[in-house]
């Protein structure tokens, strides 16, 4: 079979074979494309911008957080503890409405105890993430080393990314984490706690790794209000600060820490 054909005068060989080998070179950088944006995904959505919000040291109400942000829960009797065991050094005094805006910048807010918790809030707290878990030990372990229970909590809807962790006597009990888009547990070590039995968590035994099928058929994942009721069970209830504490008190802000 004659396999060339005439144009503009010349010979050329039958596109015979041309049409399927683009479309396998296409699918396979399509392929790659979509590997390399999954393995740039990360569990924080965007970055917030500085913008350096005017610290206001005049004691107020706590307010309310916990959706889309992060914080660390310490068992401890004063900040002032808290941030010489966890090496903060560049405290500025703030109430708890700058303190928190502040916090969802770059820096993070350190809350006077409240029924004897301090509580670390921060946007830029490293996620409980594989590829983040040195920078998010080198956080927790000074000072679970010093206080006998340490916490961490994190949302983030955008990603729909739910984790919590927790320090008993200077070692890690339990850690779970999840990101809603990718459809992964990215940790899920140590054994669930009475408070999670206790609030009937169905995915408390999901293997770390993506969930399998479609999205539609998932399991029960966790999500924010799971964080949120983590954190009222083991340590201080966000929800509930302005009735737990309803004193006026401020607390500290530091702009360069975390460093990771």
């Amino acid at each position: 079979m004659d396999l060339r054909y005439v144009g503009f005068g010349m010979s050329f060989p039958k596109p015979t074979f041309f049409i399927p080998t683009l479309a396998v070179v296409l699918w396979v950088l399509y392929r790659f494309w979509r590997s390399k944006r999954r393995a740039r995904t990360t569990v924080t959505a965007t970055v917030p911008q500085t913008l350096a919000v005017p610290l206001d040291p005049t004691p107020d109400s706590p307010i309310q957080f916990g959706y889309k942000n992060s914080w660390l829960a310490i068992q401890a009797p004063t900040t002032e503890a808290v941030a010489e065991a966890a090496g903060i050094s560049d405290l500025k005094p703030t109430n708890w409405r700058t303190g928190i805006l502040a916090a969802s910048e770059s820096g993070v807010f350190l809350t006077p105890p409240v029924s004897g918790w301090v509580l670390i809030v921060g946007y830029s707290l490293p996620d409980l993430d594989p590829d983040r878990r040195d920078d998010w030990e080198s956080l927790l372990r000074p000072l679970a080393a010093r206080f006998r229970q340490v916490c961490y909590f994190g949302t983030q809807r955008v990603v729909g990314y739910n984790a919590w962790a927790k320090f008993a006597d200077g070692q890690l009990v339990r850690a779970l984490a999840y990101v809603g888009e990718r459809g992964e547990i990215l940790v899920n070590e140590g054994t669930p706690t009475p408070e999670e039995i206790t609030l009937n968590h169905k995915f408390s035994s999901l293997p770390p790794g993506p969930l399998e099928g479609s999205e539609d058929d998932y399991p029960p994942t966790p999500d924010e209000e799971d964080v949120l009721d983590m954190a009222a069970a083991w340590s201080v209830s966000t929800r509930e600060l302005p009735d737990l504490a309803p004193n006026p008190s401020s607390g500290w802000v530091s702009r360069k820490w975390p460093v990771a």
